[in-house]
């Protein structure tokens, strides 16, 4: 069973755009001659001071030769984002009376490292390292961080199948889920794997798919959401075997 409260990074950092920017630069993941990005970093003055407090930090050295270089902590933390060989993917949606939000936690890992990161809404990059052992865990950790997940049971009394019963729950939703697992270097068909579901009145509706194809809605619990949570995922990282 999946549990959260434990769960504890082994190493977690948090940087600015324009850090993450030159951190980049650094592991070989953008070219050392390119502009950074407006949004990550709105200057050059920005990139300059984000090098000065790097160089600070201890996270960024400078060779003469070599040019830029990372410190061992940091180049572990943050390469599986860079090269990974699998990603997971968390996109949340929550809907307002006049607007939404969105927000994403990346998963990602790179032989036996598994990085979780994310970036709020002042644009600040959080990075979290887990050890294998504790990669599902993690990932039901950030879920219920972002995902509403306090919900009622169904009662087994209404007609969940009714397609004016789905249609109402699709109208009144207000958060829907997508935990999406993809191998960059397989077919798109084969590398790509997807589930989601979406809250409504305080009610959960899992969206399954039989032999590629995608079922009508099913109202559960929290614990087949659980259930297929981890169900989803045991194939990939099932207790740290994959990484």
């Amino acid at each position: 069973m999946l549990n959260a409260r434990n769960v504890v990074p082994v190493e977690s950092r948090i940087f600015h755009g324009a850090e993450i920017w030159l951190i980049l630069q650094a592991l070989g993941a953008a070219p050392p001659e390119m502009v950074a990005p407006s949004e990550l970093a709105p200057s050059a003055d920005a990139v300059r001071l984000a090098e000065q407090s790097l160089i600070h930090q201890g996270v960024l050295g400078i060779d003469a030769k070599a040019g830029s270089r990372l410190s061992a902590e940091i180049d572990a933390l943050i390469r599986p984002t860079a090269f990974p060989d699998t990603v997971c993917i968390l996109n949340v949606t929550t809907r307002f009376t006049n607007s939404q939000d969105s927000q994403m936690v990346t998963f990602s890992h790179l032989s036996r490292s598994f990085v979780a990161n994310w970036v709020d809404e002042d644009n600040n990059h959080h990075f979290e390292l887990y050890s294998p052992g504790d990669v599902e865990h993690s990932i039901w950790k950030h879920l219920l961080r972002i995902c509403d997940l306090d919900i009622e049971e169904p009662d087994g009394i209404d007609d969940q199948s009714d397609p004016s019963t789905i249609q109402q729950a699709i109208q009144q939703m207000k958060q829907t889920v997508l935990l999406m697992c993809i191998e960059p270097f397989w077919p798109l068909e084969q590398g790509q794997r997807a589930l989601s579901w979406f809250i409504s009145d305080r009610h959960a509706w899992l969206i399954e798919r039989q032999a590629a194809i995608e079922q009508l809605p099913k109202r559960v619990g929290r614990d087949t959401i659980m259930g297929a949570v981890q169900a989803f995922l045991s194939p990939q990282f099932s207790a740290g075997d994959q990484l």
